[in-house]
């Protein structure tokens, strides 16, 4: 419904069934299957994107360590973890990180590489940026969006492709995570502001999450 609306005029229809039971075992807070995490109040521009001198590369340090504490929480759950691997094909890793900037891949994969927690169950995880993600699916997917500046400027965000991209690509749950400021007011007609809006649509109806980044950075 969320890809339809955005940029199908609500005429894409899908076949899939609602996700397994087994879904029931993640946190509360992971219950609905769509969920932004919104980095917008964030102090001290903690949640601001970094760049380059060159101003070619961008990433964000906040939305890497909110992606690594996501995925604490999902692979924690032991009952959820030894239903979906039990569900799954060959090799196929049923969390995909999407990420806008190959830099953030960079500094996700890094991350991930360095945590202990995460060594023996690595292959569960694909890190990737949304330009190499088209015809790929998995079964959660969380996307970095980067783009966090007092300017408000999108970048290459503001491409419908590359958006639609990022978020058809959950079979079973989508965590969006970026700055709600960004895709309102002067942005909120482009593809992310679209996306936006309609997932705020959705939390009003109670089938879909707004959450604060703050509350996976207090650790």
């Amino acid at each position: 419904e969320l890809v339809s609306d955005c940029f199908y005029q609500g005429k894409l229809e899908t076949g899939r069934e609602n996700p397994p039971e087994y879904y029931d075992f993640l946190p509360e807070q992971f219950s609905k299957q769509v969920c932004w995490i919104d980095t917008s109040s964030l102090a001290d521009k903690k949640g601001f994107e970094q760049t380059s001198e060159n101003n070619e590369d961008k990433w964000n340090e906040a939305e890497a360590r909110v992606v690594m504490e996501l995925l604490r929480q999902i692979l924690e759950c032991e009952d959820f973890m030894e239903f979906i691997k039990e569900d799954l094909q060959p090799k196929e890793p049923p969390i995909g990180i999407i990420c806008m900037y190959s830099k953030q891949r960079e500094l996700i994969d890094r991350r991930k590489a360095e945590a202990t927690w995460l060594s023996e169950i690595q292959d569960l995880v694909k890190v990737d940026t949304v330009d190499s993600y088209q015809g790929k699916e998995n079964r959660i997917v969380i996307v970095s969006t980067v783009r966090n500046n007092p300017m408000l400027h999108p970048g290459f965000l503001r491409s419908p492709n590359r958006i639609n991209v990022a978020i058809s690509r959950a079979m079973e749950r989508l965590f969006i995570i970026g700055a709600s400021r960004m895709w309102v007011g002067r942005n909120s007609s482009l593809p992310l502001g679209k996306v936006f809006n309609k997932i705020n649509s959705m939390v009003a109806e109670d089938r879909a999450s707004l959450l604060p980044a703050s509350q996976f950075l207090e650790k």
